[in-house]
């Protein structure tokens, strides 16, 4: 077995810009089911990331749960990840656990998480988010 993906809570009527948001985090689309709940996003080797819209509050605690990206300057990424959004018109709050743990919270479009930006020590500067190709849910991975 392999992990294939993890799923994403969107608030009604904010699927458009969730997906607008996981583009702008460098994301693909994978595939589709052909109903909007199943659209998926990923990276080559990576697991995804299954948008489903649910009628939810958001969560008191939305920064416990986050889809997590390695940049090997966090603070930048985030930044540059929440003026993105900001020119996209949607509502962004800056914040992090530390200087290497940054997180982006966008309340109207996502239920229960935010984005997280965060480095690991001697993380090389190739590690930087880029946007990458499309790729097969269907395909193995080598190990």
């Amino acid at each position: 077995m392999y992990l294939h993906h993890t799923a994403l809570r969107v608030r009604p009527q904010r699927l458009a810009e969730a997906v607008l948001v996981l583009r702008e985090c460098g994301l693909a689309d994978a595939f589709s089911t052909g109903t909007i709940s199943a659209i998926c996003f990923a990276r080559p080797g990576t697991c995804g990331v299954q948008l489903i819209e649910a009628d939810e509050r958001p969560g008191a605690h939305r920064d416990r749960c986050h889809v997590a990206f390695l940049d090997a300057d966090p603070k930048a990424a985030s930044a540059a990840l929440a003026r993105r959004l900001r020119a996209h018109g949607l509502a962004v709050v800056e914040g992090g656990w530390s200087e290497t743990e940054r997180w982006v919270d966008i309340p109207a479009v996502f239920t229960d998480a935010v984005i997280e930006i965060f480095s690991l020590p001697n993380l090389p500067q190739s590690a930087r988010s880029t946007p990458a190709p499309p790729f097969s849910p269907h395909e193995r991975r080598s190990e």
